[in-house]
């Protein structure tokens, strides 16, 4: 990635600071892998909305998040102060819930290793006969992980690649024995 020029991601902080609009104001720079901006504030990376909000509340509360008014805003590099505003996790939870932008599985959660096409592709490599040590050697993914996305201890919710949902013999070994005795 290409790095900003110095204080180019700075300008962008205060312009966002300074201005009037109501439109999102989207960080031009690098992001986290989450989609939020990244920068440099007080000598610790941040999330560049939350060195907005910071600037333009004066306050930097440890037990608070910047969050994204979920009725105004769904940008998560989105900068613009008149769409945030600080709230407890649970608030910023629920926020999510209400804009649906909560990541619930497969290519929408940013920290996947491997897409779902590739699962798709992992388990055809299984059935096909390939070993879990082949398979990894192919995807950024341990002979482990591929284990569990062909017995659907991962990524058990897909459809298989013909767009069957999955059946009860794919459900995992875990749904179907107690955690301990007192629950069996």
């Amino acid at each position: 990635m290409k790095r900003s020029p110095a204080g180019s991601r700075r300008r962008s902080i205060d312009a966002a600071v300074t201005s009037d609009t109501d439109e999102c104001i989207v960080w031009p720079h690098a992001r986290f892998g989450d989609g939020y901006g990244r920068f440099r504030f007080h000598g610790k990376e941040l999330s560049a909305h939350r060195a907005v909000l910071i600037l333009v509340t004066g306050k930097d509360p440890a037990d608070l998040e910047a969050a994204h008014d979920p009725e105004t805003c769904s940008d998560r590099g989105c900068i613009n102060p008149r769409h945030l505003r600080w709230a407890t996790h649970a608030e910023n939870m629920d926020d999510i819930l209400i804009a649906g932008t909560r990541p619930t599985g497969g290519d929408a959660v940013f920290s996947n290793k491997v897409t779902e096409a590739q699962v798709h592709a992992i388990r055809a490599a299984s059935a096909a006969g390939a070993s879990s040590t082949e398979i990894a050697a192919r995807f950024p993914i341990s002979a482990t992980q591929v284990r569990r996305i062909v017995r659907r201890e991962q990524w058990g919710w897909l459809p298989d690649s013909t767009g069957r949902a999955p059946t009860d013999e794919h459900q995992t070994q875990a749904e179907h024995t107690p955690t301990s005795p007192a629950h069996s």
